[in-house]
């Protein structure tokens, strides 16, 4: 295995000889025997361990072996500890998910401190098999059907040619101590289920199965080379970026020949499941408003566009602005002062209100269904659902609107859109207040 290791780095010219690594240590079989190879082979690198604290003792057992390796063969030993269950629980993630999210971090701060070339993990042939099947079941498109990559970035994956046999018997030949992780032993979770029960009754049917699906995989690989060239300079005309997200162009995604497959390839970084994406395809001629979501996006489909945007907590806090307040910085943030005239001021995010008519305590809120005012200049009210209709803003934009109101609940300005007819500035005003939307 050492030769063919060597062998295969620099056929793949995976790295050279002269870089300095960081390799992602767990204390398992995996990334003690990456470690061996690459201390055999002469190569420089530290270690990075992560002790997510979910295992208890075991955790920090797993932790103290890694120190100790790195100590008995003069290895640079990086590590941090995370609570990993409070981040999930704050994040909305699953623990899998907050626990990658909270590595890769790590692992990022110590390859921009140290000025490694590249960040090596231990992930091998079996672990792509797996990661292939799981794709398969939950639906991922060619993207999810290649596997892992072995070279993606600053990232580096030397072993993904190796199957998990192979490290084994590495490991027994070289006398190589390592830590288990009992909970890989269960098969309470789909990838342990995969790699336990359905893996061996694959290889009953065909004994060489891993090297069946390795093939499979580097052609999926090609495919999804070609497919993500192809769409790239389709891309540039169909999307623009915004801060929080996307807006793609409806008429660019019929124009395709292979329309859904081109919608599947700009939203598949952002997490949407395959059969979301199918309706939001379906969705393109419908009304309207509709949402659709991933873990951490959402997508409103508007009448010519698609916006995609980052999950936000739509729940607005209210917040009240007593007489004396000059200044808030939540649900937003206004700078409040008095005026000793009205200044016309070309911008939507600055109010002049008549400080006489004012009740306090005033309030900002998000706004509500039902809510109507005397938009500026007219005699009746209006709902504000039918301006945000007027104003055509979409679903991200409206769930943003916020209300000033008055203390007797009367709206008073529809922050950054609208005044109240009722509080206009007027010749009988002595007394004037400015409010103005810092964003």
């Amino acid at each position: 295995m050492l030769s063919r290791f060597v062998s295969h780095i620099q056929r793949k010219e995976l790295f050279k000889k002269d870089g300095h690594f960081l390799v992602a240590v767990s204390g398992g079989i995996d990334s003690i025997v990456l470690c061996d190879l690459l201390l055999k082979t002469g190569y420089k690198f530290s270690v990075a361990h992560c002790n997510f604290k979910l295992r208890g003792n075991d955790s920090d057992v797993d932790e103290q072996f890694v120190k100790d390796y790195c100590s008995k063969n003069t290895i640079a030993f990086y590590r941090r500890s995370f609570d990993t269950s409070a981040y999930a629980e704050e994040k909305k993630l699953s623990i899998q998910m907050a626990a990658r999210e909270l590595r890769y971090s790590f692992f990022n701060e110590l390859m921009n401190e140290h000025s490694f070339t590249y960040l090596l993990t231990a992930h091998h042939l079996n672990d792509t098999i797996e990661t292939f099947m799981i794709n398969l079941v939950r639906g991922s498109g060619i993207a999810g059907l290649k596997g892992i990559s072995e070279k993606r970035g600053n990232i580096v994956r030397p072993l993904l040619a190796f199957t998990k046999e192979e490290i084994l018997n590495y490991a027994k030949e070289n006398s190589i101590d390592f830590r288990t992780d009992k909970s890989n032993l269960e098969d309470t979770y789909l990838r342990n289920d995969i790699r336990l029960n359905i893996i061996p009754k694959l290889k009953e049917l065909n004994p060489s199965f891993e090297k069946t699906i390795s093939k499979e995989l580097g052609l999926f690989q090609q495919y999804n080379t070609i497919i993500t060239d192809h769409f790239a300079k389709e891309k540039e005309k169909a999307i623009s970026k915004t801060n929080s997200g996307i807006i793609i162009r409806i008429e660019k995604i019929k124009e395709s020949k292979t329309p859904e497959l081109f919608l599947f390839e700009i939203l598949k970084e952002y997490n949407f499941h395959p059969d979301v994406i199918t309706d939001i395809y379906e969705s393109l001629d419908g009304i309207p408003g509709k949402l659709f979501y991933s873990e951490r996006f959402e997508l409103v489909k508007d009448r010519t566009e698609l916006v995609v945007n980052k999950c936000t907590d739509r729940l607005i806090e209210p917040s009240v602005i007593e007489k004396e307040t000059q200044e808030i910085l939540s649900p937003i943030h206004l700078k409040i002062k008095p005026s000793h005239k009205f200044i016309k001021e070309d911008s939507k995010a600055i109010a002049y209100i008549d400080h006489s008519k004012l009740k306090y305590p005033l309030t900002i809120r998000g706004w509500q269904n039902g809510d109507k005012f005397k938009p500026l200049g007219m005699t009746g009210f209006k709902k504000l659902s039918d301006l945000f209709v007027d104003l055509k803003l979409n679903a991200f934009e409206k769930n943003k609107v916020t209300i000033l109101e008055n203390g007797d609940k009367e709206i008073i300005w529809v922050v950054n859109h609208r005044l109240d007819d009722r509080y206009k500035i007027s010749e009988n005003t002595n007394s004037i207040l400015r409010i103005e939307l810092i964003e």
